[in-house]
């Protein structure tokens, strides 16, 4: 969608729901990184929660939620932590410390090396996409 077309949505969206064309783009921009996430192996351990899930996922709220909540089963993310616990919940108060820094120390490396490699590769085939339709475009009115 070419830049000029995104924005005739985007307040045509506006004037009928009454909200910001700022936010209605942010909206759009979550619901791309929902997908997105959730199309890719990723989604298989993840679990959106929270109000933006209550509005998106399920309509219950009407209102715009500024984060999305995310958890990723911590057994597809540290096995090594949690062992042979069915459950996946620590046994003691002293283990969930344990779990919490290791998991906090971890999430970092397991974010660039996990998640952002998928943001990526999703972002770079858009601006592709819309890219080779910006050229399909302009080559055909240089045709007229």
């Amino acid at each position: 969608m070419s830049k000029d077309n995104r924005r005739e949505a985007l307040a045509v969206a506006a004037d009928r729901t009454g909200r910001p064309i700022h936010l209605l783009e942010k909206d759009v921009w979550v619901v791309w990184t929902l997908q997105t996430l959730f199309s890719s192996k990723l989604g298989e351990h993840l679990v959106f929660k929270g109000g933006t899930s209550l509005s998106k996922a399920y309509g219950v709220i009407k209102r715009f939620s500024e984060d999305v909540d995310l958890t990723y089963d911590i057994r597809a993310l540290a096995p090594d932590l949690v062992g042979d616990n069915d459950e996946a919940l620590p046994k003691t108060r002293s283990e969930e410390k344990h779990w919490t820094s290791e998991v906090r120390k971890r999430l970092p490396v397991w974010v660039a090396g996990s998640v952002e490699p998928v943001m990526a590769r999703c972002a770079f085939n858009l601006f592709r996409r819309q890219s080779a339709s910006r050229t399909i475009r302009s080559t055909s009115t240089m045709k007229r």
